[in-house]
């Protein structure tokens, strides 16, 4: 009897850790699996995107609206050279549109968010039509894994290793011409991690705008948890998933220490 419950037991504990560990995979697939494409942004250029491409998309009313109704066609560029330039990590090329209107000017290097995303989005298209009209130049990007640069994994590093591809956009400017001082970086999301672990390592990038960055791990990893509809405790699995998938330790992920 003491034998049949004692099995009864193991069965039950160890269903638990299959069931405990398919949902941390799960969850860890479905945050980092990398969908390569633009989205509805697909083949967007900077002389024709738009943002009522994807304005259904928002179940906000009020932000469907604006999206619908956004002038785009008033912040179009006709002008831009289409550059691809190494990462500082060996092996990676690197794509990017170059909008070098100005000489003597200081130029942004403009880092997009999470999948599907790339240079491609309406908001990358428009903080570069911005920054031109205000007389600095700009460099859009595909981080590894989007766009047009090089495919090396199927899951996100979420900015742990494409740091490396910012700080290549920033060896690539100042081949070109531009002196250290006067290159800047713009990180919309995701893309914000990115930015502040590249400026972390050249002292030299001085200006850095950052939009809606994530904080540091546990904040972000207990909010995604969530939205499965599941509780903190499923944390470790998911971290530990999180790392094999993608090669990275996501507790690293803590910009706010940078």
């Amino acid at each position: 009897m003491k034998r049949k419950i004692l099995i009864s037991l193991l069965t039950i504990i160890f269903l638990g850790f299959i069931i405990y560990g398919g949902v941390g995979f799960y969850v860890a697939y479905s945050i980092l699996k990398i969908d390569n494409t633009c989205g509805w942004h697909e083949n967007s250029k900077p002389n024709s995107w738009s943002t009522k491409v994807d304005a259904h998309e928002y179940s906000n009313l009020s932000r469907s609206r604006l999206r619908d109704s956004f002038p785009s066609k008033e912040y179009h560029l006709d002008e831009w050279q289409n550059v691809y330039f190494p990462s500082r990590e060996n092996g990676i090329q690197l794509n990017g549109w170059l909008f070098n209107y100005y000489q003597d000017r200081p130029i942004i290097i403009v880092i997009h968010g999470l999948f599907p995303n790339g240079k491609c989005k309406p908001e990358s298209n428009l903080i570069a039509s911005l920054l031109i009209q205000e007389g600095i130049n700009a460099l859009t990007i595909d981080l590894r894994n989007y766009g047009q640069s090089d495919f090396v994994s199927d899951y996100e590093d979420l900015g742990l290793k494409s740091y490396n591809d910012v700080l290549g956009a920033y060896d690539f400017l100042k081949k070109i011409g531009f002196e250290s001082n006067s290159i800047g970086l713009h990180g919309i999301s995701l893309g914000a991690v990115p930015a502040i672990f590249a400026a972390n390592v050249e002292k030299d990038i001085k200006a850095i705008w950052l939009d809606s960055s994530l904080a540091e791990f546990n904040m972000v990893l207990q909010d995604e948890i969530s939205r499965y509809g599941l509780s903190i405790e499923f944390g470790p699995a998911v971290s530990f998933f999180g790392k094999l998938l993608s090669g990275v330790d996501p507790v690293d992920l803590n910009p706010a220490e940078n």
